[in-house]
Order: structure tokens, then sequence, then C-alpha cells
């Protein structure tokens, strides 16, 4: 289908999720057919006190979410075990992971929506972990055998109803404590250590004598203070900075660590020599807590972030034996020759036979090809083939997971993200020269003076006073502010690492379907729909609800957004597969037939029949999102060179570019996941000057060579954990935003190091001098470190980033 052109209409902010995006008409106010969709929901249901709660605060949009297949018999199981778990209890206890969670709206809703399941007694919904754990009352202990019992296949359907996703607990979800989580504890300690020691120090500084019977004690405790934050907090630094070192590279926290670890032992040398001139305990303690709050607002931004990209994948964990009743089979433990059963929407995640009678399968999603195919019994399907028949397929496997390309193409690098030299150059040197000064100072000032002490003060004050703010806690500020600007804009930063890097970019390298086209395919007439009966309604969403086909994923998207059916009781009708041409049913009340087929005539592309009467027909397009030619345009202005790399066939690629400008030296088509990863890494060796946009398994390996990725929020997206970034909506504007948002970083960070720079000599001047007190140095440390995060904060935070 050729590419069209959608001239972009400006930006307006969807209704449901407040991303930002390009209207197609100019009535449009949601940013897809899943947002609209709960939108209507949520009024019917008089649920829309969650606006209220949400606020401005941007989600990811609903998509398909709320609407696609999904199987959740696995629910039942797990039901069943929590009620086992303790047979005298009338309650049972389950905690799930819960996609979708953003702000307190969503946990309000999910509450709600919970609270009005039978025999249904509390929840408890943890937006940090994507997590709730849900309490029910047992069938056997419900007050009379009328009550209903619970059910939590109802749940799950409502739930994903309103666009949120039960799973396992650890399903690429939640499960295991996040590293800022883990600093929790520490950071509280080490607070109220900080305080205790400042209140036990302020009587000195206010005059108390010697002589005081409570001097001693006051001492001790600041002293117990600053030990019990040195053991909680500053171990954390000590031991990063230690494994770093023996792995022969330098971490930031090893300036850290000679900070505390030289204010610690000089206020031990002041205190056990009585030299209250080196005593400042105090300052260890909050100097400390500083630190690890610093570390934890970085450790939380990017954590929040990489929680949003969260949604389920079509690779099963397990995969379904072909009997019933037999166990689930872990995707380790996949050997050739396993059968297993591969539900619709599922992805066959092994090179595998068909053992069904003929199958429909989409290769887009492996290989970037959008037209599914059908195959016949025995045919070879190849790893990452999505089944888009309405029916589970059964399948041999021919190889084990080890050895699947989609193990390979799923795979993330256990580098997350590359080194940089600049960085590594700057904190070598850095030390270097505070090592330097600081120990041939103390040698030149015991050599002149015959003090220890006196050699020991000038030691220990250079140390501190030159403690490297910015690398410290400055330039994760810059990092989060940015992040921050970018999330507002609908994108969202995985590795803060990536800012340098995008001021490096010069070319760009996008995949085609789903990247530059929008993932959906656009039907063309769907007035026809808004025309039907309500029992035409019926039947369309019957072929449609559980079809995972891209042309009945738009049928029911425009469905969906203006119609919703009718609960009901009775059971749905079997839906019949017709080989490569469509499906069927029999409404099983009025024997009527009802017919989603490819048409034999070319003028459109589905025909809906009614007892083999033809009803309607559909024709559909695949559209680029509504800026990509002006942006395209946009990075040839900013001297950044676009190219298309795309696994589909040559005249639709050659349509694609053709659409945008670019010739034929700019767009490669038919590329294997292997090619396109070959590509980039000749084009980049380095890894240095590319950005690489795309959106399936088909560019995984590519991702490995690209100096940025990026990858748009889609319904069976994988890429989510291994790029850089990801964006919302259907704009590729976030580019042009990035860069800018880059650029105002790269200012913040030249201030923050010409101020300490500037800050650094005249204090080292000052301490080399001789002029320079612990005391005073413990003052300057915590001002310069205010003074530059101000700084950092006064120079990100431009009209730009607040728009």
């Amino acid at each position: 289908m050729p590419s069209e052109t959608v001239t972009a209409q400006p930006k307006v902010d969807c209704k449901h999720c407040g991303t930002a995006f390009h209207p197609q008409t100019e009535d449009d106010e949601f940013c897809c057919a899943g947002c609209a969709f709960v939108s209507q929901l949520l009024a019917s249901e008089n649920l829309q006190r969650f606006y209220d709660l949400k606020g401005k605060k941007v989600l990811p949009p609903i998509k398909s979410r709320a609407f696609e297949p999904r199987d959740f018999s696995w629910l039942e199981s797990l039901a069943r075990e929590a009620e086992r778990e303790d047979s005298a209890a009338n309650t049972a206890t389950l905690t799930l992971a819960l996609q979708g969670l953003s702000c307190i709206g969503c946990v309000w809703l999910v509450e709600t929506l919970f609270k009005r399941q039978p025999a249904a007694l509390t929840v408890n919904v943890q937006l940090r972990d994507a997590t709730a754990t849900i309490s029910w009352q047992k069938t056997a202990g419900l007050p009379t055998n009328d009550a209903k019992p619970f059910d939590i296949l109802a749940l799950a359907q409502t739930l994903q109803k309103h666009g949120y996703i039960l799973a396992r607990v650890g399903a690429g979800n939640a499960g295991g404590q996040s590293e800022a989580a883990a600093l929790n504890t520490r950071l509280g300690l080490c607070g109220a250590f900080a305080v205790n020691a400042m209140a036990f120090s302020l009587p000195r500084y206010l005059g108390l004598p010697e002589s005081s019977p409570f001097a001693p004690l006051f001492d001790l405790i600041t002293a117990v203070s600053a030990t019990l934050s040195l053991l909680v907090g500053g171990t954390w630094f000590f031991s990063r900075a230690w494994n770093a070192f023996r792995l022969r590279t330098l971490h930031i926290d090893l300036p850290i660590s000679l900070g505390i670890a030289s204010a610690y032992l000089g206020s031990l040398a002041g205190w056990f020599f009585s030299r209250h001139d080196l005593f400042y305990f105090d300052f260890v303690a909050i100097f400390i807590f500083l630190m690890l709050a610093g570390r934890w607002l970085q450790l939380r931004a990017v954590e929040k972030n990489r929680l949003r990209a969260r949604a389920a994948s079509a690779i099963p964990l397990t995969i379904d034996p072909p009997v019933d009743g037999d166990s689930p089979l872990p995707l380790s433990q996949v050997r050739s020759g396993d059968e297993f059963i591969t539900r619709p929407g599922q992805i066959v995640p092994v090179a595998s036979r068909l053992l069904s009678a003929s199958a429909n399968i989409s290769l887009e999603w492996i290989n970037g090809e959008a037209d599914p195919r059908t195959l016949p019994k025995g045919a070879t399907i190849p790893a990452g083939a999505l089944n888009v028949s309405p029916n589970p397929l059964h399948f041999s496997a021919r190889e084990s997971w080890r050895d699947s390309l989609l193990q390979q193409l799923t795979d993330t690098p256990s580098a997350n993200s590359p080194q940089h030299p600049v960085a590594n150059n700057i904190l070598k040197a850095y030390l270097a020269i505070v090592l330097l000064l600081g120990f041939a100072g103390a040698a030149l000032w015991l050599a002149n003076t015959n003090s220890p002490t006196r050699a020991l003060q000038v030691l220990i004050s250079l140390f501190v006073v030159s403690c490297p703010c910015a690398l410290g806690l400055a330039l994760p500020l810059a990092d989060d502010l940015a992040t921050s600007a970018a999330e507002k804009l609908g994108v969202f930063i995985r590795r803060p690492q990536l800012w340098p890097r995008l001021r490096r970019i010069r070319r760009a390298l996008f995949d085609k379907t789903g990247t530059l086209t929008l993932e959906r395919l656009s039907l063309d007439n769907p007035n026809t729909i808004r025309a039907f009966s309500n029992q035409e309604k019926q039947a369309l969403w019957t072929l449609t609800v559980s079809n995972p086909h891209p042309v009945a994923r738009s049928l029911l998207e425009n469905l969906a957004n203006q119609w919703q059916p009718n609960p009901s009781d009775s059971s749905p009708p079997e839906i019949q597969s017709i080989a490569g041409l469509g499906v069927r049913f029999t409404d099983p009340d009025t024997k009527e037939n009802w017919e989603l087929r490819r048409p034999d005539s070319q003028n459109h592309d589905t025909e809906f029949l009614h007892n083999d009467t033809p009803v309607a027909a559909f024709t559909f397009q695949e559209c680029l999102r509504p800026d990509a030619a002006s942006q395209i345009n946009h990075l040839r202005d900013l001297q950044i060179d676009p190219f298309i790399l795309s696994g589909d066939r040559a005249e639709k690629v050659a349509a694609t570019a053709a659409s945008l400008g670019l010739d034929e030296a700019h767009w490669r088509a038919r590329m294997t996941p292997e090619e396109k990863a070959g590509w980039v890494k000749e084009l980049d060796p380095e890894q240095r000057s590319s950005l690489y946009v795309g959106d399936g398994a088909n560019d995984s390996l590519a991702f490995d060579h690209a100096a940025v990725t990026a990858t748009p929020v889609i319904d069976q997206g994988v890429l989510e954990s291994k790029a850089d970034l990801y964006f919302l909506g259907r704009s590729l504007s976030f580019i042009d935003d990035l860069l800018n948002i880059a650029r105002h970083r790269t200012h913040a960070v030249r201030r923050v190091f010409a101020f300490a720079v500037a800050y650094n000599v005249a204090a080292a001047t000052l301490a080399l001098s001789g002029f320079m007190t612990p005391l005073l140095a413990a003052v300057l440390m915590p001002l310069s470190s205010i003074a530059t995060l101000s700084l950092a904060s006064a120079t990100m935070r431009t009209p730009l980033l607040r728009s």
C-alpha cells in the first residue's frame, strides 16, 4: 500500500493521557483510539475523578492495550494456589505486577475498580514498584450461597478495559528491589544521624566551654553519629569506588569516598589529640547525607522513567503444552522437538514446524513486513513470527530457546552504555591534581613547621574543600532536569548518559514500518462503521476483538472509538479461520453467518458479509507519521543525514522514501537484522554519531552499534528495555526537542565546570597557603554545593523547558 504524507496540524494535548499529538482533524481530542475508548468508559461509569487526581501529568497512550486479545487463564491457577496457602483462613492474598500505572489517579482508579468486584476485600497498589496486592473472601467463607464468588479473570478483564494489565511479578514488570529503593533505609538513617550530629555540635559553635561537663558527652554523641553515618551511608560509596578500582577503572564515587574518608579520619585525629580545630564530625554526617540524597534522586528519576516503558511483551515467559492439564514449560527450558501452543497475539519464540492445518502469521515484528502470510501445515515458522490467527496454533520446536534468533535479538547487552573518555580523563586529571597537591602541600608544611597537626590540617582541608560537587551532584541534577523536560514532551529517558552523545549526532537512521509510519493501518472509510446497526457492530466486534490481524486491529480501534458492546452472560461464538481469506462465525441464536474476508476485487482490501451478502467494504493505508516529512527536512537543516533501513519490500520502501524526499542512496530494503547491524557498524564504527530509531526486534542488533537509540511505545514493544529513550504519540518532533534540551544541558555543564574550576583553584590556594581550616572547609563545601546546584538549575529552567 502506498505511503501517504499527512499535513501536520498544530499539536494538542490528548484529553485522556495528556500526550501532545498532531490531530488528523480539528475535532480530534485523543491521540489514539484506546484513549478515546477509556475516556468514554470512565464517563459512562462515573469515574472522572481520575482526571482530577491525574492533573497535568502526561501518561503513556492507551492505544490497543484496552481491547487487544490477552490470555489471563494463568491467573486462575495462581488464585487457587493463594487460596490453598492458608486453608483455615477465609481470605486469600495475591501480589501481582500491574502494568500501566503512572500516577496517583491510576492508583485510585485501580482501587475503585477492584472494590466493585464481588467478594473483594482489600487492595494495596504500589506505584513505585508497579504491583498490586489483592485480598478476597474465599467462596467457602461467603455469608450466603447466593453471594457471588471472587472472579480474578473478571478483574483482569475489567482492568484491561481501563488500560491496566495484570502480570506475574517479575514478568518484565516488577519484582526485585531497585537500586534507589535499596538506598531508602540508608538515606533515612543518614538523615537522622546528620540531624543528631548537628544538634549536639551546635552548643560548641555557640561557645560551650571545654570545662563544661556536657562537652565530652556532646562530642561523643557527635562522633558516634558520624561513625554510624559512615558505616551506613559512606560504605555505599566506598564499595562502589573499590569495585571500580579493582577493575582498573575510575568511578564517580572515588573522589566522594576520598572526601568522606579524609574528613572522618581528620576528625578522629582531632578528637584523639584534643585538636578541636580538626573536630568536625557533624560535617561528615551532613556530607554523607547530601551525597546520598543526590544519588537517590538521580536513581529514582531514571527508574521512574523505566517504569513508564513497562508493557506486556508478546514473548511468552512459558510455552503452553498441547495437552490440557500439563504444566507450562519455561521458555529457557525449551528444546528441539518440544510441542507447544501459541495463542492469538503471541510470538512464536523459536523456529518451529506448524502442526495445525494452516496459520496466519505476521513477520512485521521480526523483519518489518507489514502484510501477514498464510502458511500450510508442515511449514517452517521463523522465531519471532506473530500468531495473527483468531485461534491457538500448534507447533513443534526445531531449536532450543538458547539457539533462537529471537533470544539473540531481545538480549540486552551487559554494558548498558558506552564509556565516556572525556569524562574519564577529566576525573583522572582531577584526582591526580587533588592527590598530588594534598600530599605535596602536607609534606611542605611538615618540613617547614615540623608540625604533623598543621600538615594534617592542610591535607584534610584540601581534600574536603575540593570535593567534586560538580561531578557528584550538579551534573546528575542537570541530567534529571533535562530528563524531566523531555518527559513533559512525551519522551522518556532510560540512560542520562545519552545527553552528551546527542550533541555528536550526524546521522539519523529510521526503520520504516511503525517508526516512520504509524503502527496501525489507517482506515480510509471510518464513517461506514458509524452507519452500521447495533447488530452489525456487535458482529464486527465479535470478529475483531480477539483477532490480532492488523486489519482487524484497525477495524476494532475505529469501532471502539464510537461504540461499546453490551455485556452478555452467554459464551462468545466460535470464530472459524478461513485459511488465507479471513474469519467467520455463526450466531448460535439466529443461525446467521457473519464474515470478514479478503475480497476477490482489487478495489478494496476487506469485505464484511452477512449470510454471504456484502454489508460493507473497507480500504486501508499505511500512513507516514504526520510530521515525518517536515522533520526529515529539519534534520537536513541541522546537518544530520537521514536514512531508512527496512526489512520491507523495495517498492514500499521506495514509496516512503519518495514521500520524504530521500534519494536511492538514503534507503535500504529487505534488510535482515544482521544486515542492519552491519550497515550501522560500517557507517559509525566508533559508535559516536548515529541515532537509530526503530520499533521491532529486527532493529535490536542495530541498536547495539548506534550511539543513541530510540523507540516508540507500541503495543507489541520489545525495545523499550534496550533503547536509550522511548517516545509517545505520533510525532517525530521529539528529535528536535531532544537536541534543544541537549544544547541547554551542555550550557549548564559548561557553566558548572567553569564555576567548579574557579572555586577549586581559589579554595586550593587558600588551603595550601594555610589560611583554610577544616571547619572553614566544612562550611565552604556545602555552600559550593548549593551554589553549583543553583547554577545548574537556573541554566536548565528556561522558558523552553517549562513550556
